[in-house]
């Protein structure tokens, strides 16, 4: 996933996780069309969840814990926290 330069133009908290979601959903598309089909199931949604330390991007269920499949968690502190605030 690419954080910059969306992240780091000062957007809101709500605008920034709409941005990962769109990238997430990206990738999906991306890996789906390599494969020949849905990734990683056909009805899986993307998610993402911004806390103060860290960035949670998965697919499937409703929490990262009940994820089909996830990224790892990403520090804040690796982005820089003033650009991902």
């Amino acid at each position: 996933m690419s954080f910059s330069p969306a992240m780091a133009l000062g957007l809101s908290p709500e605008l920034r996780a709409e941005y990962l979601v769109a990238q997430a959903k990206a990738i999906q598309r991306f890996l789906g069309s390599a494969r020949g089909k849905p990734w990683p199931t056909p009805f899986a949604k993307a998610h993402v969840e911004i806390t103060e330390t860290q960035i949670f991007v998965w697919w499937g269920g409703p929490t990262f814990d009940q994820a089909v499949e996830r990224l790892r968690p990403v520090e804040r502190d690796e982005l820089g926290r003033s650009r991902v605030a």
